[in-house]
């Protein structure tokens, strides 16, 4: 299974770099500006919907008209990444996970995000799209070795630092060398979880395993004992006790007391506490 990490460093542009990312970030704003307007004016006026390839293709119109031409002189996948924006902004609002969007300013952060075919990472050397040159970035921690570039977000403060954002594909396997390390580094103990380990359909009061709880309940009652829970509280109460367990047996035994296949079938069946809360190896972890 691959997740995505995000990775930033700083870096220091030469002028010409610099005025390049410059033109970049005012065609970034300016076409999130002016299709933000055009969406709201469609709306407004003609109660008229406008969604992302509506907006790609009033790009093309203005790329052609003169007094905005100079949008064809830095990459066209920037601009139609900040029509995305845009669009994930409009998405949010209208699921009431944030304010209407508004415009964006030259006085705020600038920035500008890149696809990974606006880019190359070519030897740890990132050379963006219209410019000759790599970025000379200050590596303060190394990519993992299975990573791969997804995504890159280059942005200049409102102090002029300027610096780059990954987000990256990286496999479980690195993330848990992570999360080991950071453990030992801070005097913590790495305890791995097994797969099987029912953390959500375990009750975290009696004890009763359930044979089914789909991803879609995120609130379930135990027909055991009648406990109300909420998922990811009771998973998380259950792993705390589970690494309380493993420090006292010192996970000799942690597989013998996690459910077996026999147990996680068999239904009514409450499973005694200090049984059921237990740790093996496997892919979940926990910090204790």
């Amino acid at each position: 299974m691959v997740i995505q990490k995000a990775f930033k460093y700083r870096f220091f542009p030469t002028d010409e770099q610099a005025a390049q990312l410059a033109k970049t970030f005012g065609c970034a704003r300016y076409v999130y500006n002016q299709a933000l307007e055009y969406r709201t004016t469609a709306w407004q006026q003609e109660k008229k919907s406008i969604g992302y390839h509506a907006t790609a293709a009033k790009l093309t119109e203005w790329k052609k008209e003169p007094e905005s031409a100079f949008l064809s002189e830095v990459s066209s996948v920037v601009l139609q990444q900040s029509l995305r924006n845009l669009d994930v902004a409009f998405t949010n609002f209208f699921e009431k996970r944030a304010q209407y969007p508004t415009f964006k300013s030259r006085r705020s952060r600038q920035s500008a995000r890149y696809a990974p075919n606006a880019f190359t990472f070519k030897d740890g050397l990132i050379t963006l799209a219209k410019q000759s040159e790599p970025l000379d970035i200050v590596w303060s921690r190394q990519l993992p070795d299975d990573a791969k570039l997804v995504s890159l977000t280059i942005s200049r403060d409102t102090s002029g630092r300027y610096l780059a954002k990954h987000i990256a594909d990286a496999a479980f396997g690195e993330i848990f060398r992570e999360l080991e390390y950071k453990a030992n580094w801070y005097g913590r103990i790495y305890l791995p979880l097994d797969r099987f380990f029912p953390s959500s359909k375990l009750c975290s009061s009696c004890g009763h395993l359930s044979d089914e709880l789909p991803l879609s309940v995120r609130e379930w009652a135990c027909p055991a004992c009648g406990a109300h829970h909420d998922r990811d509280i009771n998973a998380a109460i259950n792993i705390k006790r589970a690494g309380q367990y493993l420090l006292k047996t010192t996970g000799s035994d942690a597989r013998k007391v996690t459910p077996t296949r026999c147990q996680r079938r068999r239904s009514g069946v409450g499973i005694p506490r200090h049984n059921a809360i237990a740790f093996g190896g496997g892919r979940r972890s926990t910090p204790v």
